[in-house]
């Protein structure tokens, strides 16, 4: 489902292409329009239904699940990984042609971009199953600094289409193990409020990253944004250590926790 958010974009483009060339710019957006009425029905017939119908679902809102032990620093933990780790990639969206180094390559760039965005989506979960969420964060935090590190060089398309590639999966791949990640630290009935809050964190991202990079550009150069940039993929690596080491830390603790009673009950079956 999260991967089709991309996959939409490639699928969509081609078609979109064609209406305005058949039917003009309103005919195109009519058109569009009216396919996602029709989705949103078909999607409404299939959703379960309401809480209010479901026996014994009334009571289980937000509110009254129980909230555990970390669960105040994992939120807005969550919020600066999103946020950080997706900014590079929503800037490079913006300014494709740039960071290409060759303005002509504006269509290549992006199609590169959304290439990557689609494969990482598709390519985080399994991953996830197989490694665990923790070691395939930390995988698109290195992924995202190499990426910025190949787009330093000043007019190198060889090295900058490729990192713009690895910065679309980067984006993508973040886009499906951040869900993965909050379920993993908040109750199931927190799930929907929690991933709000942190999704706003991609918001502000795509909002103040483009923005913020165009007057940076124009003061001080490309390449001071991609300085900057590299800087943000620096943070986000931090965010994931922020992250990830809760559940680690735990169970050491519960490690150490264990084996020093284990040396408890030796002594006291020694003085026995």
């Amino acid at each position: 489902m999260v991967s089709a958010y991309a996959a939409g974009a490639v699928i969509l483009a081609p078609i979109a292409d064609w209406l305005l060339g058949a039917v003009g710019r309103e005919g195109t957006f009519m058109v569009l329009a009216s396919g996602l009425g029709l989705v949103l029905l078909g999607a409404a017939a299939l959703l379960p239904g309401t809480s209010a119908a479901v026996p014994g679902h009334g009571a289980s809102t937000d509110s009254a699940a129980p909230v555990p032990h970390g669960f105040a620093r994992a939120v807005p933990a969550l919020w600066a990984l999103f946020s950080l780790g997706s900014l590079p990639a929503l800037v490079a969206f913006a300014h494709a042609g740039a960071f290409a180094g060759d303005p002509a390559l504006v269509v290549t760039a992006v199609a590169l971009l959304n290439a990557g965005n689609v494969i990482g989506r598709l390519a985080a979960g399994p991953l996830d199953d197989v490694i665990g969420y923790p070691a395939a964060l930390h995988g698109t935090a290195l992924l995202l600094l190499a990426a910025l590190l190949a787009l330093l060089p000043e007019g190198l398309p060889v090295l900058a289409l490729p990192a713009l590639f690895a910065l679309g999966a980067q984006y993508g791949a973040l886009s499906v193990l951040t869900p993965v990640a909050t379920a993993d630290a908040v109750p199931a009935a927190r799930f929907g409020t929690s991933y709000g809050v942190v999704f706003s964190g991609w918001g502000v991202a795509g909002l103040a990253g483009p923005i913020t990079a165009a007057v940076l550009a124009s003061h001080a150069g490309q390449q001071a944004v991609v300085a900057a940039l590299t800087v943000v993929g620096i943070l986000a690596w931090a965010a994931v250590l922020w992250v990830t080491p809760s559940r680690r830390s735990r169970h050491r603790r519960r490690l150490w926790a264990t084996e020093w009673l284990s040396i408890q009950l030796g002594r006291c079956s020694d003085g026995a």
